[in-house]
């Protein structure tokens, strides 16, 4: 067995993963581990725990590329995506919602490397990149990220010495020599939207929702929900496909105002 690169636990179970593809995985809190190894990867670098059947890694194939891997049994892994350059570490908020960080290494006009990290709000199945960053300064594979228990924020370290923080929605800035730690203000993150199913499910990761209003496009309210809580489930099974506007107030007066389209 050659280095081993990663551990992760949550509950009873966790994984420990290494060079040579080799994942050791326990589900009695560590007492015993099964070794499995995924033989095409020089290394599996990175790992996310969902829920009890459903983990996420990255499988490298050192210089050259990235396989996001997941499995949903503890026991086969699928190919979800394959990335071009290598990356160093993947977090999923939940099944529907994660980033990873990858990476290049600049060996002409000036040594370094860049960094670029990577949204999905779809399992998986598509990403968007939401930082880039090529002033080709510290070490490509020293990154790592993270984010609060509850999701409302979440950093990024790389290279050693920069540190990036997300304001709530994903889209992270610099925050340079570790200082300005709060240049980001939550006062002016917004909600975010999210269908899933017949809910709409709207986020607020800074202030608290005092009351939501469905309006039609000719301006008629058609919907309201009052309720205090800095995450609203509403039930639109009952509303045709289409375009809608979304009225959330919140409980320090304020207010947001956004189209919907209903899938």
């Amino acid at each position: 067995m050659g280095y081993l690169l990663a551990i992760k636990c949550k509950g009873n179970r966790g994984y420990i993963t290494g060079q040579g593809g080799v994942v050791l995985k326990t589900g009695d809190q560590g007492m015993t581990w099964e070794e499995q190894i995924l033989m095409k990867y020089d290394g599996v670098v990175s790992l996310s725990i969902i829920d009890d059947s459903r983990v996420y890694a990255l499988g490298n194939f050192w210089g050259s590329s990235t396989d996001i891997i997941f499995t949903e049994d503890n026991v086969n892994w699928h190919i979800l995506y394959n990335h071009s350059s290598s990356a160093s570490t993947i977090y999923f908020q939940d099944d529907q919602k994660g980033f990873f960080v990858s990476h290049s290494v600049i060996t002409c006009m000036g040594c370094g490397s860049e960094i670029v990290i990577w949204k999905t709000t779809d399992g998986g199945n598509t990403w968007q990149n939401v930082y880039h960053d090529g002033s080709r300064q510290g070490y490509a594979s020293a990154n790592d990220l993270t984010f609060s228990s509850n999701n409302e924020f979440g950093y990024c370290v790389w290279g050693g010495w920069r540190l990036m923080k997300t304001p709530y929605t994903g889209e992270f800035k610099y925050c340079e020599y570790y200082t300005e730690m709060d240049a980001i203000n939550s006062e002016n993150s917004t909600p975010v939207f999210n269908q899933q199913g017949d809910e709409l499910q709207i986020n607020s990761y800074s202030k608290i929702i005092d009351r939501v209003e469905l309006i039609t496009v000719a301006g008629i309210k058609i919907m309201q929900q009052n309720e205090q809580t800095k995450m609203l489930n509403i039930n639109v099974s009952n509303l045709p496909k289409g375009v809608y506007l979304v009225n959330v107030l919140f409980s320090d007066k304020t207010s947001y105002y956004n189209k919907w389209v209903k899938n």
